[in-house]
This record gives C-alpha cells, sequence and structure tokens, in this order.
C-alpha cells in the first residue's frame, strides 16, 4: 500500500518515481517488504531487525532513521502486542507491518487528519499521537476497576483478588516498560537524527515526549494504588481471621473449666461421695450452666463477645 503525504493523506497503486518531489509512504508486510526493498535505495544501509521486534526503539542510520515498535493491545492486554518496524527519511517513510495496524491508523488519518505545511516529520507525529490518543481513557478504565476493586474489599464482596489484582500488575508492568520506551524513543527525535525535522516538528516531538512521560507517572500512581489495595486486602483478611481466632478462644474459655469438671468426676475411683448422692447430676449440671454463664458474662464485660 502507497501513499502520498500531502495536506491530506492520498492512496496510490504505485511507487512515484524519484524526480517526483513528494512525500510518500507505503506499508509491507515483512514478506512483501523482502521484495519491494530495491526500489527503497535510501534505506539500503538499514539494518534493524523486522522479524523479531520486542520493544519501542530508533536508530539512526546517518542519512535515514529506523526502528520499531512493540504496542500492547489494550482491548486484550493479555493476548500480547503490535509489533512493526519503520524506516524513513526527510521524504519517504515505510511500514514493516504484519498485524495490520499502520494500515488502520493510517485509513483513519485520510478520512480525519490535514496538514498545513505537510512532512514526514509531521505525518510521523500524528501517526505517534494516533497510537496514544486513547490511553489517558485506557488508564482511566484501569484506575476505575482498581476503585470498584477497593470497595468491593471494604464490602466484603470480592472475589478471586489475588487472580484479579495479578492480572493487573502484569498489565501495569507492561504499560510502564511501554511508555518508558516511548519516552526515549521521544527523546532520541529530539536530537533531529539525520537533521530531518524542522524546528516546528521537533517542537510537535517535545510536546508528545511531555505527554508520554505523563502517562508513565500515571502507570506509576497506580502501580502503588495497587500495592495499597492489596495491603488493605491483606488487612481485612487479618481482621477476619483474628476474629475467627477471638472466637474459638471465647468457646474455648467457656469448655476449659466445663472439662475439668467433667473429668474429675470422670475418674474410676471406689468411693467417691458424690456418685450416689441423689441430686449430685443436677448439682454438676447447675454448676455447669453457672460457670459458663459466668464466663460468657465476664467476655461480655471486656467486650470481647
Amino acid at each position: 500500500m502507497y501513499f502520498i503525504i500531502n495536506e491530506r493523506l492520498t492512496g496510490i497503486d504505485y511507487m512515484p518515481g524519484p524526480g517526483e518531489n513528494i512525500c510518500i509512504g507505503a506499508v509491507f508486510t515483512p514478506a512483501e517488504w523482502e521484495l519491494q526493498k530495491r526500489k527503497f535505495e535510501v534505506f539500503s544501509g538499514v539494518t534493524t531487525d523486522f522479524e523479531i521486534i520486542r520493544n519501542c526503539k530508533l536508530e539512526d542510520f546517518g542519512d535515514c532513521v529506523a526502528g520499531t515498535f512493540s504496542i500492547p493491545d489494550k482491548k486484550n492486554m493479555e493476548s500480547g502486542f503490535h509489533r512493526f518496524g519503520y524506516c524513513f527519511n526527510e521524504n519517504v517513510i515505510v511500514f514493516i507491518d504484519k498485524s495490520g495496524i499502520c494500515k488502520e491508523i493510517i485509513d483513519k488519518l485520510k478520512d480525519i487528519k490535514k496538514w498545513k505545511d505537510p512532512s514526514i516529520g509531521k505525518f510521523f507525529y500524528t501517526f505517534l499521537e494516533s497510537i496514544v490518543e486513547k490511553d489517558l481513557m485506557f488508564l482511566e478504565e484501569i484506575g476505575d476497576s482498581l476503585s470498584s476493586m477497593e470497595e468491593e474489599v471494604l464490602k466484603d464482596e470480592v472475589k478471586d483478588f489475588n487472580q484479579r489484582m495479578l492480572r493487573f500488575r502484569k498489565n501495569l508492568i507492561k504499560l510502564s516498560a511501554y511508555y518508558e520506551q516511548l519516552s526515549d524513543l521521544g527523546e532520541e527525535l529530539l536530537e533531529n537524527p539525520g537533521t530531518i525535522f524542522t524546528e516546528e516538528t521537533l517542537r510537535l516531538f517535545k510536546l508528545f515526549t511531555n505527554r508520554v512521560a505523563r502517562f508513565g507517572g500515571n502507570v506509576h500512581m497506580l502501580q502503588e494504588y495497587s500495592m495499597q489495595l492489596s495491603e488493605i486486602y491483606e488487612t481485612q483478611v487479618d481482621i477476619k481471621l483474628n476474629s475467627v481466632m477471638k472466637t474459638l478462644t471465647v468457646i474455648t474459655s467457656v469448655f476449659l473449666p466445663l472439662t475439668l469438671l467433667v473429668g474429675w468426676y470422670g475418674m474410676n475411683f471406689r468411693h467417691m461421695p458424690e456418685l450416689e448422692w441423689w441430686f449430685g447430676y443436677p448439682m454438676v449440671f447447675v454448676i455447669s450452666i453457672l460457670i459458663a454463664a459466668f464466663c460468657i458474662w465476664i467476655f461480655k464485660k471486656k467486650k470481647l463477645l
């Protein structure tokens, strides 16, 4: 897929010739790139591996720039990442993508974006902004989910807390690394590799870098919030456990003197006066009731019940 970067993006079906003074772009799969890259001699010095992509990065090759993106799938964080590569100079930009996300972003930009002074730099800034445009809302949704979990914990209605919290923490670790990589990429763009960008474009990249840094700060706050929530949950569990232990202690304390009494009269001695006494059993029964009632009264007075 080829496109021209004018005031608006325009899709074309061919690769423009070198004599045409226009900014052009293309999106290829890795297999298509192997077949088409001979048309892009400007990127002949690029050594970036577009087959194995693990992070977001930028590499300066002097007359051009290349790198990769590894973007978490925010619709389903457990499913993995959208990974693709890119390379560009001041006139040409190429994306190597098998996930389909680049084509999706570019198709959306064709309909809504218009540049006053189009350039590769402004297009790349807009592309970066499209990647993170919904991230603030996404992070707010994570915060709302953690708040809901906190309410469930305080109401003692939470289920599968440990599994859910583990999932949140894994996702936040992914996002933290992702925004750190994007921030580093933005800092490298500000160095103006290959002197490709104008001062105006560098100011735009500064805005992007600051925005990503704020997202990274938000993720850090969410990580701290999740730790605090885990501490609250552990405190609630300890409170419930202490309540159970207190109940068991009260029951044990009530029955301990009764056990002593029963054990005393359970001894098999030949001469025990109360064994043949007519009121022996009722007396032991009444004494047991009085002892139990006295213990319960003591515990209530001490506010242990």
